[in-house]
């Protein structure tokens, strides 16, 4: 069976009002739940076929 999984990008910082949305970084927040999701994913073995993603700052 497919799966298809669907994640938003993680908590952006503001620190910086004069930075588009494009360009914006992650906060601590963000960061880390990026690094819980990223374990989540490792620990179960997920591999994925195909990874779409946004060039932006954030998303990388």
């Amino acid at each position: 069976m497919r799966e298809l999984y669907v994640m938003r990008h993680a908590k952006s910082s503001w620190e910086d009002p004069n930075l588009s949305d494009f360009e914006r970084p992650l906060n601590k927040r963000g960061i880390k739940s990026a690094k819980i999701i990223s374990e989540f994913f490792v620990k179960k073995k997920y591999s994925f076929d195909y990874v779409l993603l946004s060039s932006s700052k954030g998303e990388l």
